[in-house]
């Protein structure tokens, strides 16, 4: 096991399979407007083979449990296809009601994170869905975007206990909207699956990730994060550390001014005239390591002109 500051170890399910591990690998993926990713990847290099668990930790009976992630599906001829009854939908990943090592794969899983085969390898798309803890086909809910393999997709799903007879509900919510990341609250979801078994017995304990039949032939997963809130698993950017070094009004007419960074992003430059309408102008140029200068031209137009800078 794996275990790291907040006490929560990974667990190897499945084992009895046998077959490929899901492997650490030197590799980042990234989403615009989120952190920069940071460590490794993990990814998944077959089918049928040995899982991996995450222990959590304290055991989780109520309110509501987040994860995102960043996905890339490299190969997926192994997909089952949309025209198929697909009872045995691709479950890469979800939450799980048991810690440590298992044997067989895990049965119980909630917020399950499906995939599926849109037309006939290799030349096809796939879509992402979500279920409860249920293998009903009709309980299922679909997003409609089609991906391409090797495309990026930031995911992020949700468990929320719900008092009643399986009256739990999973989301899921498929590339949010940036302006989102880092909200008190999640934006509304299409995605919520309230039909089929809710995740039982309780408690939730571990976060799992599948190497089963019909799941994609490779995958990349990065950047997995697991929180109470929608803003602890959507982590924006921190604020750009910069320096205003100088300014100046060139020959021209045009505005000009200089300044240090050594955060790395070079974020893009905002101007106004009231301090309240702000349109984006461009972005500065790195003329030196951390050293960065933009020129506007138009502030010719202007008795006056504010400027900011934002990352992203």
């Amino acid at each position: 096991s794996n275990l790291n500051p907040a006490n929560q170890y990974w667990a190897q399910v499945n084992t009895s399979a046998g077959g490929n591990d899901i492997l650490v690998t030197n590799l980042n993926l990234s989403e615009p407007g989120l952190a920069v990713s940071a460590g490794n990847a993990v990814r998944y290099l077959g089918i049928n083979g040995i899982g991996d668990r995450l222990c959590l930790g304290p055991d989780q009976t109520s309110g509501a449990v987040y994860l995102s992630m960043l996905l890339k599906l490299e190969k997926i001829d192994n997909l089952t296809g949309i025209t198929t009854n697909a009872a045995a939908a691709g479950i890469l990943a979800g939450f799980n009601n048991t810690a440590g090592t298992q044997t067989g794969p895990p049965s119980v899983i909630g917020t399950r994170l499906l995939a599926r085969r849109v037309g006939t390898a290799p030349a096809c798309t796939y879509n992402l869905g979500v279920e409860k803890n249920d293998d009903t086909v009709a309980y299922r809910q679909w997003d409609t975007n089609n991906f391409t393999t090797n495309a990026v997709v930031f995911v992020v799903g949700s468990y929320q206990f719900v008092s009643g007879n399986n009256a739990d509900i999973s989301r899921l919510w498929v590339n949010p909207a940036t302006n989102s990341f880092g909200a008190a609250t999640p934006p509304l979801t299409p995605l919520a699956v309230t039909n089929g078994n809710n995740l039982s017995p309780y408690p939730l304990r571990s976060f799992v990730l599948n190497q089963r039949a019909n799941n994609p032939d490779i995958a990349v997963l990065d950047e997995l994060s697991i929180g109470q809130s929608w803003a602890e698993v959507t982590p924006p950017p921190p604020p750009i550390a910069t320096t205003l070094i100088g300014d100046r009004k060139l020959g021209n007419g045009a505005f000009q001014f200089t300044y240090t960074n050594s955060s790395g992003p070079t974020g893009s430059v905002y101007a106004s005239t009231n301090l309240a309408n702000w349109t984006v102008v461009g972005t500065a140029t790195q003329f030196s390591p951390g050293w960065y200068q933009f020129t506007d031209p138009a502030a010719t137009n202007y008795p006056r002109r504010f400027y900011q800078l934002r990352s992203p």
